[in-house]
């Protein structure tokens, strides 16, 4: 028996509760200059001919991923260079704001109104008239987050590719070029649970580009939900999650399955013959769902997977058992072992939680502890467990300093942040609420604070509801036709442009002039006529609110 495992579980011939943290509720309003920029660059190229409206369109819609909960992250690289990795999310389950057929005459009266506050006022009208809906939906979408420059682009793909879905399991191959994507849902029915398998493949020389590729193997796990993907060296594995079928339903599994890189082709190998799955030793504790498996580095050398958290149907109809046990699977050995923390300190109880390797530690963010959907159900507590010393850290930021709001199905994962690994955050849905009210897409990262200590900053807020589409351009154009737009981006490029290029220019001098009388600390004027938000350590980084 390893020291560091309570009970194994083992087959030689194959391949508590914590007391909850106190929810921190704090957030920033943080905004940079960028879409501003991009808006006058789209403009300019426009009225010089060397644009066209669907040029336009590329440029503006995409600001951003839509608002949903369950996505994927992971972090890709294009190439060798530090600074040609990405933060890639992919799918979840969302909204979208859609028009309803019957009011087109609305749609373009507000495409070709040139007045801000009279659109703005017309696009309540009809989100109150239940002309403009919210429509949940799945995604398929595949976004790239740069940390450094606070930047999301949305990645190109051609050919086939996997249809929406959410809870899918995934992991990396191939150095971080490679991701490998097994199963989900497409509908919020049990009965559409798949069992696909499909790499992205990134192409070097090509930042904003990938390729999806669909693998087909022999003796496939069941169709599945909220499983765990993982991979080693060797091979990817499947374990768990939720299965269906027409005969038996929904059933929460225990099974372990694995398949050679080689023989698909992602191991300095080119695939020859088909892939066969081979079913190992089953999860031996109680069944449960929504736990995550995360890949990380024993000691002494030799990859296991820590499966944290997750839950279970009590006796009693409607209740859960959380769980807040650690699981290490050992790939080579094709044993299981439950992990006794050092101290006896651990998270609380959790499922729908995100997990992430960053620095060899498995770090663990929010999570739900309860099925209701009261404000004290969700967490946004980080905590991290090092396979080393065997023992759980409770990460607190700096008092006062903001944080991501709690949440269940964020998408949690690893970022570059000035030369740095660090864990980052994004989506995810926040309680009370539903996903059409509380899904989320802000960007989050935890780093060391000046001073010392570590902090949560915000690197793109979430934009959601009505104020992420009033004043959306690309938004409101898309779906009409080239002519109808074309009027209306005509009569206002050339003002838009003057218009743009004053603000910016603007911006940038009444950016110097504050920080230069911040220095002299004299800034108390400048709010006879807006306010300005912005960090200290990032000046250019500014949000203007405007107060009359």
């Amino acid at each position: 028996r390893r020291p560091e495992c309570i009970a194994e579980h083992r087959n030689s011939g194959a391949v508590g509760d914590a007391a909850k943290q106190p929810a921190v509720r704090q957030e920033v309003s943080m905004a940079s200059l960028n879409l501003g920029v991009a808006a006058l660059c789209a403009w300019g190229a426009l009225a010089s001919g060397r644009g066209s409206v669907q040029d336009v369109d590329v440029e503006l819609v995409g600001s951003a991923p839509f608002c949903r909960k369950s996505p994927e992250v992971h972090q890709m690289h294009w190439s060798d260079r530090k600074d040609a990795n990405k933060t890639v999310i992919f799918g979840g389950k969302g909204f979208e704001w859609t028009f309803t057929k019957s009011h087109r005459a609305k749609h373009e009266e507000a495409i070709l109104d040139t007045s801000p506050n009279h659109r703005k006022r017309l696009i309540h009208e009809m989100i109150d008239d239940g002309d403009i809906k919210a429509q949940v939906t799945m995604f398929d979408d595949i976004w790239a987050f740069d940390s450094e420059a606070r930047h999301w682009s949305q990645i190109e793909h051609h050919g086939p590719a996997p249809v929406a879905r959410w809870k899918p399991g995934t992991a990396t191959a191939n150095g971080g070029r490679t991701l490998i994507l097994f199963g989900g849902c497409e509908s919020t029915k049990m009965s559409g649970v798949l069992n696909d398998l499909w790499t992205l493949t990134t192409l070097p020389g090509h930042p904003l580009r990938a390729r999806w590729t669909q693998l087909f193997t022999k003796n496939p796990p069941m169709k599945r939900r909220g499983h765990i993907v993982a991979t080693n060296e060797t091979h990817l594995v499947v374990i768990g999650g939720k299965g269906w079928t027409r005969h038996t339903g929904t059933r929460v599994l225990q099974d372990v399955w694995a398949t050679p890189l080689s023989a698909l082709g992602l191991a300095g190998s080119d695939g020859e013959g088909t892939a066969v799955w081979t079913e190992g030793v089953g999860f031996p504790g109680r069944p449960r769902w929504g736990a995550t498996g995360t890949r990380l580095r024993r000691r002494g050398g030799g990859d296991v997977l820590a499966m944290f958290g997750g839950r279970r149907n009590a006796e009693k109809a409607g209740e859960y058992v959380y769980y807040n046990e650690l699981w290490l699977y050992d790939f080579k050995a094709d044993d299981w072992c439950l992990v006794e923390p050092e101290d006896g300190v651990a998270p609380h109880s959790r499922d729908h939680h995100g997990a992430t390797n960053v620095g060899g530690d498995l770090f663990v963010f929010g999570g739900r502890v309860d099925p209701s959907r009261s404000s004290d159900a969700d967490l946004n507590d980080l905590w991290s467990f090092s396979i080393e010393t065997m023992r759980w850290t409770l990460h607190r930021p700096l008092r006062h300093s903001p944080a991501p709001l709690p949440r269940f199905m964020p998408g949690f994962g690893e970022a570059t942040w000035r030369g740095r690994q660090v864990p980052t955050v994004f989506g995810g849905e926040s309680l009370p609420g539903s996903t059409k009210s509380a899904s989320r897409n802000d960007v989050w990262v935890f780093v060391p604070a000046k001073g010392g200590g570590q902090e949560w900053k915000e690197l793109a807020h979430s934009r959601c509801l009505a104020d992420s589409i009033e004043t959306s351009d690309a938004w409101l154009l898309e779906g009409f036709s080239e002519p109808a737009a074309a009027a209306w981006l005509q009569s206002t490029s050339a003002a838009a442009i003057a218009g743009a290029a004053v603000a910016l220019v603007g911006s940038l001098a009444l950016s110097s002039a504050l920080g230069r009388r911040g220095r002299a600390g004299d800034a108390g004027n400048t709010d006879r006529f807006l306010a300005v938000e912005g960090e200290a350590d990032a000046p250019s980084q500014l949000e203007y609110h405007q107060l009359d």
